[in-house]
């Protein structure tokens, strides 16, 4: 008899080393599709706003060296895996405040943090625009998962 584990999403039997059923694996592709639509098309609406002063912004010489500052600070690691005791490598910088917010904290270093693609999208995706929120996400992620919370001795 083959070794079976629980689908994430349903609890239906499903061989051992596969996390989800059909069934859910193919809802779950459909929302990540809806998602990705939802964030690109939320992305450009806002971004054409003020579309000319943030492009401007981000081909300056002021970003790019501050970029490049800030992956430095970071190690050029996410802070996000970092918290999660993994250590990927950053490629993004993420304003926290975003720049239509608060156009005024585009360089301030407390307003930016190095993400890798997949935590940048998910903090887009999650409305996450202020340290409170952030700090929320990143606990809610380490509770989550039963390692990383034995790994850093967290009682429940």
């Amino acid at each position: 008899m083959a070794l079976m584990t629980l689908c994430k999403d349903c609890g239906a039997k499903i061989p051992y080393r596969t996390t989800r059923c059909k069934e859910c694996t193919s809802k779950r592709e459909e929302q990540l599709k809806d998602n990705t639509k939802r964030y690109n098309s939320d992305r450009y609406i806002r971004d054409k706003a003020n579309e000319d002063k943030i492009r401007m912004f981000y081909v300056s010489n002021e970003w790019k060296k501050k970029r490049q500052e800030i992956v430095r600070r970071d190690s050029n690691h996410c802070i996000i895996c970092k918290a999660l005791c993994r250590y990927e490598p950053s490629n993004d910088v993420h304003h926290i405040v975003p720049l239509l917010k608060d156009f005024s904290k585009r360089l301030d270093n407390d307003n930016l943090i190095s993400l890798c693609s997949y935590h940048h999208k998910q903090v887009h995706l999650n409305n996450i625009d202020n340290k409170n929120k952030l700090n929320k996400y990143i606990n809610q992620l380490i509770n989550s998962d039963k390692f990383v919370k034995k790994l850093l001795k967290i009682e429940n």
